[in-house]
């Protein structure tokens, strides 16, 4: 962090870059390793209803943003379907 503001930046960004992938496919595996599936399992009417209200949520918000943005409705919903289920 402190050579990230010296006048080396350049240079640790142009070494770093090739490594980005790897070590954001790495992080992303550390994650899921940590994932309980026996608990996953045991919960998943829980954890289905939870997905899909909170895309039924983010659906109802785009649409009522949509609107006060004086979209049309024809617009708005195929727009919402899209973006609600962006991080589920």
């Amino acid at each position: 962090l402190i050579l990230a503001e010296s006048e080396f930046q350049e240079k640790i960004q142009r070494d770093i870059r090739p490594f980005q992938g790897l070590l954001l496919g790495l992080f992303f595996i550390t994650v899921g390793m940590q994932i309980d599936i026996t608990a996953a399992v045991q919960e998943f009417g829980w954890l289905a209803a939870s997905v899909i209200g909170l895309t039924a949520i983010k659906v109802c918000v785009t649409v009522m943003l949509s609107h006060i943005a004086k979209q049309p409705l024809s617009a708005s919903v195929p727009s919402a379907l899209l973006l609600g289920q962006g991080s589920e």
